[in-house]
């Protein structure tokens, strides 16, 4: 196995040498899986790749030559124990330059999943991107009205100095982080969709669509207006314009984001699906806060009266939400529904994000609700007289306590 010493460092906790195993060429697969799985105190029944707690990576060998495998690895999770038997050269999937802060990824277009304030968003942000400068990303939102001509770019109407008016190409996000990623291949570039299940994703793409499928390599002939730009910004000879055919560098990665307890208003399409590579997003109910940042939430009912946040979210969605065939995980309230400052979320924030979500979006036609009976959202008002004492019955029913500040 050719694997970098540089590669080595930044992906594992363990030295080279103590994961070297001798064997013989003339082997039995089920008897060298035993001794890898004792050498290596791993537990598992399957032959196939499996992610197990304590983050431990076990597979056939032969498994662990897909990509999905190596994007597992950039994907944030600390992988603690790991076996890697492969038959190329590790180079070709992961670089790492030590003169650079930059991390060359497989080419991947990924989404993040989840329900409402699971930390989708942030996980992009402030892990994935923390280190690349802006000029290397790009960020939109797709929306009803987003369409082709935003993603991308079209004809418009421009005026110089003088008045004159003519009609050039006005490059959008796609286009300005596709010229930008192939101008510069030793540097990572990152084009990040936010909600992209609240666009229309056939028409926004349209025929970069083909793109996506990143294994084929496809190339497409764009439209003439995007081909003459092309051409202009990168020279006709240009990989990325060659012959007049685009397709994406292996520099740039898609990112995006996606609710599950939003209905899609345009349907995404299984073509489109298979495309992408998703990853889900799961509630997060570590007491641990150098684990889970909300596990430090908490909700004040008034100046000398506070409940734990992480309480209130795990009862309501295990005890009212994920046991309700009618609403399930999707419906769930996220750690970072809300986002306090300094960690104390006040009760008239409470009452109108948290519970008017609650009232709304989730519980407004079910007969069984952590609510009390007779009860409609006007009652919570104001929040500091009403509001309150609802609150403290519903935390009672919730069995949730509530502390006193000394």
């Amino acid at each position: 196995m050719k694997l970098p010493n540089d590669a080595t460092e930044h992906l594992f906790t363990v030295s080279r040498k103590s994961s070297i195993i001798e064997i013989e060429k003339s082997y039995k697969r089920e008897v060298f899986l035993e001794l890898i799985k004792k050498h290596f105190s791993l537990d598992f029944k399957h032959k196939t790749l499996t992610i197990e707690s304590p983050y431990h990576v076990a597979s056939h060998p032969a498994e662990l030559q897909r990509a999905p495998f190596f994007q597992t690895l950039y994907s944030g999770t600390q992988i603690q124990k790991l076996l890697l038997l492969t038959k190329f050269d590790f180079d070709d999937y992961y670089f790492y330059r030590k003169d650079s802060s930059a991390h060359l990824l497989p080419p991947q277009n990924l989404i993040f999943y989840g329900a409402p304030g699971t930390g989708k968003s942030y996980k992009i942000e402030y892990e994935i991107l923390a280190d690349i400068p802006e000029a290397q990303k790009e960020r939109v939102s797709f929306h009803p009205e987003y369409d082709h001509a935003s993603f991308v770019g079209s004809y418009q109407p421009l005026s110089d100095e003088e008045g004159n008016i003519s009609y050039q190409f006005v490059p959008q996000a796609f286009s300005n982080i596709y010229v930008k990623a192939w101008q510069n291949p030793n540097k990572p570039y990152f084009l990040v969709v936010e909600e992209i299940n609240r666009g229309n994703c056939a028409e926004i793409f349209g025929d970069i669509f083909q793109l996506l499928d990143r294994k084929s390599n496809y190339a497409i002939t764009p439209q003439t207006n995007m081909q003459q730009y092309l051409i202009r910004e990168l020279g006709k000879e240009h990989e990325g314009i060659k012959n007049g055919k685009m397709r994406l560098p292996t520099n740039l990665q898609l990112l995006a984001t996606m609710n599950t307890s939003d209905q899609s208003l345009f349907p995404m399409d299984s073509a489109f699906k298979r495309r992408w590579d998703w990853k889900y997003m799961p509630i997060n109910y570590n007491e641990d806060v150098s684990e889970n940042a909300s596990a430090a939430y908490w909700v004040a009912l008034d100046d000398n009266q506070q409940f734990r946040w992480l309480d209130f979210i795990q009862k309501v969605n295990e005890r009212y939400i994920k046991t309700n065939e009618n609403l399930g995980e999707d419906k769930c309230i996220g750690n970072y529904f809300i986002k306090p400052d300094e960690n104390i979320i006040s009760l008239e924030a409470f009452i109108n994000k948290a519970i008017f979500n609650l009232w709304i979006d989730v519980f407004q036609d079910e007969a069984i609700t952590p609510f009390e009976s007779g009860v409609t959202y006007n009652d919570f008002f104001p929040e500091t007289i009403n509001g309150k004492p609802l609150i403290e019955k519903m935390l009672k029913k919730l069995e949730i306590t509530i502390h006193t500040i000394a």
